[in-house]
């Protein structure tokens, strides 16, 4: 599964016209030319070129583009500005709405429940932008920009959402309960090897018990705690260190310790394959928590949304010269 690293960037002013605001938008003319100041000025290949930010504008060429609007298509500005908060309020009806998880809060904006459906995205933005008088074609390039723009933020919000239910199912399901058997494993482990530590000090105790408490040669590595000469016996001592029981198992001290070593080996194996399980069932849980916190790549499809409202107003100020050059 891959993922992008976004950057955090400024958030994508909201439409606004005339010369003084309308610095966020590349005009065009009623032949789809661009007009002579952002046109050819500035030489951008498309609009898109636009958007590095908030704070990026047009260019000095903003303010003579709308007054070669205004006195090509008189009224023009007025038409913005009926046109630009319709459009600007599809872009805030459309967040509000899929950016709230509150089903009953959603429930209670009916007016947005188009955002709900995906395939109900183009005729309503295209009903919305009709009633303020710029009509458009279902196949206009700014609307299908515009619904690009829309899928891929849909997208992403749902990856989002997804990535953090799987991760809920998976700590549930598969790293908790890897945890719980690695430690599990451990504490089996643990007590086998506590079990054989207290056997051998048993056989040791009982081989103590078995030779001389008092040495005559001082070597105080070989004494015992048998006070009488009843109590010492050599050979049951060495017995309780090297018996090898019926089985032909070796029983005393020597034959636990090997035991320690071939069951130490064992565990080892079962360990590390239970650390790998947890290994990559953490890759995985912090890969899906990872996704589900993408709020910044988030942020930056939002923008893009913003964005291509520029377009969708464009054109409508297009369609409107076209409208005034016909009548």
């Amino acid at each position: 599964m891959l993922s992008l690293a976004f950057a955090a960037e400024d958030e994508v002013a909201p439409l606004k016209c005339g010369k003084d605001n309308g610095k966020h938008i590349r005009l065009s003319g009623y032949d789809h030319e661009f007009l002579p100041a952002s046109g050819v000025t500035q030489n951008w290949p498309n609009d898109m070129d636009v958007f590095a930010g908030a704070n990026s504008v047009a260019g000095s060429g903003s303010a003579p583009d709308w007054t070669l609007m205004e006195e090509a298509a008189p009224g023009a500005k007025i038409f913005c500005e009926n046109v630009a908060p319709v459009i600007n309020d599809i872009g805030s009806d459309f967040f509000s709405y899929i950016d709230t998880t509150d089903e009953d809060i959603n429930a209670g904006q009916s007016s947005l429940m188009w955002v709900a459906t995906p395939n109900d995205w183009r005729s309503t933005v295209l009903d919305k932008l009709s009633d303020v008088a710029c009509a458009m074609s279902p196949q206009d390039p700014a609307i299908i920009d515009y619904m690009k723009t829309q899928s891929y933020y849909y997208a992403q919000l749902k990856r989002m959402s997804l990535a953090a239910s799987e991760r809920e199912i998976f700590a549930a399901e598969k790293f908790g309960p890897g945890v719980v058997a690695y430690n599990r494993k451990l504490e089996i482990f643990q007590d086998a090897m506590k079990s054989k530590q207290d056997k051998v000090q048993k056989l040791l105790q009982s081989s103590r018990a078995k030779r001389p408490s008092v040495l005559l040669s001082g070597d105080q590595g070989r004494k015992g705690t048998a006070v009488t000469m009843e109590d010492v016996n050599y050979d049951q001592s060495a017995e309780f260190l090297l018996e090898i029981n019926k089985e032909g198992d070796q029983a005393g001290v020597r034959g636990v310790l090997h035991g320690v070593r071939s069951d130490v080996a064992a565990a080892a194996d079962d360990l590390e394959t239970a650390a790998q399980i947890i290994k990559r069932n953490a890759i995985r849980y912090a890969k899906l928590n990872q996704i589900s916190l993408e709020q910044e790549r988030l942020e930056s499809f939002k923008n893009r949304v913003r964005e291509a409202s520029y377009g969708l107003l464009r054109n409508c100020l297009v369609n409107y010269q076209i409208s005034n050059e016909i009548d």
